[in-house]
């Protein structure tokens, strides 16, 4: 907006002073000023434009929300072995919860939009979603379980609101995805053997 002001400040003290008292540098100045207000306007165009691509990619946005949560995750596990005072911790914890959220909305997304392409009803796509994940995978009392998209020896899966969590590989995973992980299936396969499994 300052560039703006400033170009047609200039403009306007072009018109009105005599032109044999109108230098180089002033017209040179006024052209720059109105230069970079049209370069910063294509910026801002091209913000809005990758914004919506974005938008409409809910692969990318899921691949970017999951390595926003293991980042978080991480930085959990770091304050934690740092002995950081719970109270402080706390913060961390509440951005973990917003981001699963956000983690699984996509998710949900992203499997109603497969679904309708396979010619799937909502209904079965929730269903499947529901499918307890501890019935999938082996998972021990505080809550791990071996991550079945690497070779792990050792549980290194969160499993928690029928998500899972892999800390080692940083995949994030429903029951749709686990199914089709370790079944080998593609997704429609996928959710009719977990409700056939209901």
């Amino acid at each position: 907006m300052v560039h703006l002001n400033k170009y047609m400040i200039l403009i306007a003290k072009m018109f009105f002073i005599p032109k044999d008292k109108i230098t180089n540098d002033f017209v040179v100045e006024a052209l720059n000023c109105g230069l970079d207000w049209q370069i910063k306007q294509l910026k801002l165009l091209k913000d809005i434009q990758a914004k919506a691509e974005l938008k409409k990619d809910t692969k990318l946005q899921i691949k970017l929300a999951e390595e926003s949560l293991t980042k978080e995750l991480v930085w959990q596990k770091k304050m934690m072995s740092m002995n950081i005072p719970y109270w402080f911790r706390t913060m961390s914890q509440d951005r973990i919860k917003e981001k699963e959220h956000l983690l699984n909305k996509l998710t949900l997304r992203n499997s109603f939009e497969t679904g309708a392409k396979e010619g799937l009803s909502q209904e079965s796509i929730n269903n499947a979603r529901n499918f307890d994940i501890t019935l999938l995978l082996e998972v021990n009392n505080r809550n791990f379980a071996l991550c079945p998209f690497h070779e792990d020896s050792k549980p290194s899966m969160y499993c928690k609101n029928n998500f899972g969590h892999c800390f080692s590989c940083g995949k994030t995973a429903d029951s749709i995805d686990l199914a089709q992980q370790i079944y080998k299936l593609d997704f429609k396969s996928a959710i009719e053997k977990l409700n056939k499994k209901l």
